[in-house]
């Protein structure tokens, strides 16, 4: 079975790369961690640095009143109505889901001091609870509600370029090709903000957090062995040959498939004009491709190969997400056809 695999996708768990080690060298040619995975532990930077810690301890305990009192949550709902405003309950976020938890922070961004009026009221009613105690400790005055917004402000700002190619990964709108000038985007913009010297008061000492941020972004690629794979994957895509032209160093031995046939049409590849015309089509990098085949024919089907290959083992958790719900504790005898049916 494992000879016939050509990639490898898993998450990054270190018992993975223990295996890929030991046991499937042999097996596979390419092994990619996953990449949403890798920029979650990225934005642990924003969810556990100290400078931001108030941020998330509070969107937890507001989290943790809205999940275990349904009270709360009637009383929020009646709160907002007799102020004639729409915004819907806080959105509950997963922890070991660094985007859901961003997607409460925008929530609390926005609506900070509608809840700290919420809160002040909750608390006279329950003067017990130990949330609502913290709560009203972390929104009690001005200084307060001013701080913990310019901090959420500041996550909102830094984390947006993160987010979205997080969402963007598990929407699977981010192919190959394109992962890698995603990644330098993001790390040319914390760069950029690193060097700041002219910064809002309250932002200045927050800049070790961006400065944390890239660090564990860059280390993360260096650390992901498919790293240099897809930064050279983009040059299958005409629009970035040019870029490929001028680099004296360019390592496409990083594609674990690559030959002297490949090489002999690739430099073709690089000066044909006719992939110059399909530079502002929009066409899917596959079907160019499958178009030059007869052209290319070694260098072809391996574009295809890698262009296609996934950047994130997402559809592969939610497989077994699916495959658990349907084979619960009293499901377990159905057969191999009644199952595929269902799914």
């Amino acid at each position: 079975f494992y000879s016939k695999l050509s990639t490898f996708v898993t998450d990054g768990g270190s018992y993975f790369g223990k295996s890929m080690r030991e046991n499937l060298h042999q097996g596979f040619k390419l092994h990619v961690i996953c990449w949403a995975h890798c920029l979650h532990l990225v934005g642990l930077v924003f969810i556990e640095h100290e400078l931001l810690h108030g941020v998330d301890k509070f969107i937890s305990d507001l989290n943790a009143i809205f999940s275990k009192s349904t009270k709360i949550k009637s009383d929020f709902g009646i709160f907002l109505e007799q102020r004639f405003i729409e915004i819907g309950m806080p959105p509950s976020f997963c922890i070991t889901r660094w985007n859901s938890w961003l997607e409460s922070v925008r929530y609390h961004q926005q609506n900070l001091r509608l809840e700290a009026e919420f809160i002040t009221q909750q608390q006279q009613k329950q003067p017990e609870s130990a949330y609502l105690q913290r709560l009203l400790a972390a929104v009690s005055d001005e200084e307060k509600i001013v701080c913990l917004q310019n901090k959420m402000n500041f996550i909102v700002d830094q984390t947006k370029q993160l987010h979205e190619l997080t969402e963007a990964i598990i929407e699977r709108k981010v192919s190959a090709p394109t992962l890698h000038d995603r990644m330098q985007d993001i790390e040319a913009t914390w760069i950029a903000t690193s060097k700041q010297l002219v910064l809002p008061d309250a932002q200045k000492l927050l800049i070790q957090v961006v400065v944390q941020s890239l660090a564990k972004l860059q280390s993360v690629r260096q650390n992901n062995p498919s790293s240099r794979f897809f930064q050279v994957c983009r040059y299958f895509n005409p629009k970035k040959r040019v870029l490929a032209t001028v680099q004296t160093n360019l390592a496409m031995d990083a594609i674990p498939w690559w030959g002297e046939d490949h090489q002999k049409e690739w430099t073709t590849y690089l000066h044909d004009p006719e992939f110059d015309e399909l530079k502002d089509c929009d066409i899917s990098l596959v079907k160019v491709w499958a178009a030059f085949e007869s052209r290319y024919p070694n260098l072809a089907p391996l574009a295809q190969k890698c262009i296609t290959v996934p950047v994130s083992s997402i559809d592969a958790e939610r497989r077994f997400s699916k495959y658990r719900d349907i084979l619960s504790d009293k499901r377990r005898n159905l057969s191999e056809e009644s199952l595929k049916a269902l799914l």
